[in-house]
């Protein structure tokens, strides 16, 4: 009898695609690529299939100099099937003393230059760039490579330069268009930073269809001073658009720069849904009159500072989707800030509570430290999938943190809660009070953590992930036989207010 059990070549193309998408996760599976290097080799069917996926993000890994110079050369002489399939290209630069010395001698050998700028020019199918600049050494022939990539749409360029003296010629921003999203982070120097703002415009007047627009300072200096045009970043940006061609922004973010909207910077708000504000140089009053003002109500915001004027904002409207507030002691307005946590919980969470999916509230301000009554103001989001929240040791009782936790698991699409410990005014710093203080709080985070019966909440390990202080638990049958939450990894230092 013939066996018509399906085999995997006789599936259509696209579920196999789909099937073999789920494995090529680099970063939550390292195993998992190189079990699609061994699929490849199977058979040319096999091969044709898996390339698409296999090749559709390319990291140029400049930090491990054993295997970039071949990877290079091979994409430069089109030797690979890479850039055909290549959506994505990722340049890392980051390295040690070994990596510099490295390039050092690459960059000696003269055909290597023009290689690099031949393979990337060679990924003609790439529609997004996430470079993070930490070295010049290689900076004018990835340039002169990324500004020749024609379907290009998503421009993602962080610089960590030590110094920014001199570079502008370097960087030739103003040869992209036809941008869908541009990000622009940490830009340091007089000069340099001028340049750059300048180039940027010229970019944004050449991108149309600009969706999405990020730009970032290193940390501002304080205090704020009055928003005028001369020193609004985005009127800047925007000024030389063409009056009547309304660019479509859906998401802004700012950090560290003066900003505000007056009426040249309105019209290309009208479709904006996402905005983000944070270390502004700046007042945030106008922000949120204009918006007022205009009726355009956002559906995503991300903020350091909640005052009289957002939360006058928020309670016009409802329909927020996602909503952050982070706010740091070293913020000028933390003590404004911390006056509204009541009217936040009693005035704002209402008008929204039937459409967030994300609240995240993470400040070391100890009025927005959650407590239960705030809590269960919270468990009203039955929508939410997304929760940060913040607990002061110092302000509640033991058993209030168990409740707490527990009635955040009984939102019904969580998918994700962070808890972080706001610590007490009189341990910041780096002293050894300071730092046992901190250690018992961990540990007792921990303890109480772990020793949950969750049962009730979680079904599973994917129900409900949980990050307590950088800390990863993972649902699981404990010794007891009851659901726990385990500790599984440390991702990071502990959060240490400042």
């Amino acid at each position: 009898m013939t066996d018509r059990s399906p085999s995997l070549l006789g599936l259509a193309v696209e579920l196999i695609s789909e099937i073999l998408s789920h494995a090529k996760d680099i970063s939550s599976d390292p195993p998992s690529r190189a079990k699609i290097c061994i699929l490849r080799l199977v058979c040319r069917q096999l091969k044709l299939i898996t390339d698409a996926d296999f090749f559709s993000v390319i990291n140029l890994d400049f930090t491990r100099i054993t295997s970039i110079d071949d990877h290079i050369r091979h994409l430069a002489d089109g030797n690979t099937s890479a850039s055909t399939h290549c959506k994505t290209l990722r340049i890392e630069t980051r390295g040690n003393l070994y990596v510099t010395e490295s390039l050092v001698g690459l960059l000696k050998d003269k055909s290597f230059t023009p290689s690099l700028a031949r393979a990337i020019k060679s990924l003609q199918n790439v529609k997004a760039v996430r470079w993070e600049v930490q070295s010049v050494d290689l900076v004018q022939p990835i340039m002169e490579g990324l500004t020749a990539l024609r379907q290009l749409e998503d421009l993602h360029l962080c610089f960590n330069l030590s110094s920014a003296g001199g570079y502008p010629e370097m960087f030739p921003l103003r040869q992209f268009s036809r941008l869908r999203r541009v990000t622009i982070g940490n830009v340091r120097g007089g000069e340099f930073l001028t340049d750059l703002t300048k180039q940027l415009g010229e970019v944004i007047v050449k991108s149309p269809l600009l969706e999405h627009l990020e730009y970032v300072w290193p940390n501002n200096k304080w205090p704020f001073r009055p928003i005028g045009q001369e020193n609004n970043i985005f009127h800047t940006l925007v000024q030389d658009v063409s009056r009547g061609r309304n660019l479509p922004l859906r998401r802004l973010a700012f950090r560290g720069c003066s900003v505000g909207f007056d009426e040249r910077t309105l019209p290309h708000l009208r479709n904006l849904s996402t905005l983000s504000i944070c270390e502004l140089a700046s007042d945030y009053a106008n922000i949120w009159k204009v918006l007022s003002e205009a009726s355009i109500f956002l559906k995503g915001i991300a903020v350091d500072v909640m005052d009289q004027d957002l939360i006058r904002y928020l309670t016009s409207y409802s329909g927020l989707e996602e909503l952050s507030m982070t706010c740091s002691l070293r913020s000028p307005l933390a003590v404004t800030s911390n006056l509204h946590s009541a009217q936040f919980y009693a005035s704002v969470l209402p008008r929204h509570n039937h459409s967030l999916t994300c609240l995240i509230v993470v400040s070391a301000l100890t009025n927005w430290c959650i407590n239960p009554n705030e809590m269960n103001l919270v468990l009203k989001c039955q929508r939410l999938k997304e929760l940060s929240i913040t607990l002061d040791f110092d302000k509640i009782c033991h058993g209030d943190y168990e409740r707490i936790i527990l009635t955040a698991l009984e939102l019904p699409c969580l998918r994700s809660i962070k808890v972080l410990t706001s610590l007490s005014h009189r341990t910041f710093g780096y002293g050894t009070g300071a730092h046992r203080y901190r250690v018992q709080t961990l540990i007792s985070l921990e303890s109480i953590l772990t020793s949950l019966d969750i049962g009730k909440y979680v079904e599973s390990s994917e129900s409900c992930a949980l990050v307590a202080n950088q800390v990863e638990y993972v649902a699981q049958i404990a010794t007891d036989g009851r659901m726990r939450f385990l500790k599984k990894r440390l991702l990071g230092d502990a959060i240490r207010w400042r």
